[in-house]
């Protein structure tokens, strides 16, 4: 019933090569605990390296709206250091990328 445990979990998996198996450790994470923002981003990067560009904009977008009522200095836990204000950088670049995709692609 940890979701730190499904997320630590979900790396090892995704690590191993075993995307689907991480994913659904990524929502395991989620259903116990909504707010977990890692668990969003990481679900994001998984479906974006799926292809599944939209399912990504939507993770991003969930852990950016979480992200936004924190202050920037707030270091996220199970982050291994990484600010709320620097993830958010992250998340913006990630979806400026993919909006310069779908530009391109048009």
């Amino acid at each position: 019933l940890d979701p730190a445990s499904h997320y630590l979990l979900a790396t090892i998996q995704q690590e191993q090569g075993h995307g689907g198996a991480a994913a659904q450790s990524l929502k395991r994470a989620l259903y116990l605990d909504p707010e977990f923002v890692l668990a969003h981003f990481a679900l994001g990067n998984l479906c974006l390296s799926q292809g599944r560009h939209r399912d990504a904009e939507r993770h991003f977008g969930n852990a950016l709206a979480l992200l936004q009522v924190r202050p920037h200095g707030e270091i996220l836990p199970e982050s291994e250091g990484l600010t709320a204000g620097r993830l958010i950088e992250i998340i913006m670049s990630v979806q400026l990328s993919l909006l310069r995709g779908h530009k391109e692609s048009a």
